[in-house]
């Protein structure tokens, strides 16, 4: 978690079983560290990329790099879309 209490900083992604088991870290940008931290629990209501932004108070100039981590992270399916 940032300093400021309402972003992350980094991820850490484990892979693979038993002694197979690899970590993967993922430095985050400000604003993807912002939009992963207002993510919507999985019991919760969806929300578009969008609304998260708005949520997150990142602006559409990171849509960019937004786009990228949500990308990286579907691909590694920790998150889904409906």
């Amino acid at each position: 978690m940032a300093r400021s209490g309402d972003s992350f900083s980094a991820i850490t992604i484990w892979e693979g079983e038993g002694r197979e088991r690899k970590e993967r870290k993922l430095s985050l940008t400000t604003p993807q560290g912002k939009f992963l931290f207002h993510l919507p629990f999985p019991q919760a209501r969806p929300l578009s990329i969008a609304d998260v932004m708005e949520k997150a108070g990142v602006g559409i100039e990171y849509s960019t790099e937004i786009q990228d981590i949500v990308d990286e992270l579907a691909k590694l399916e920790i998150i889904a879309f409906l």
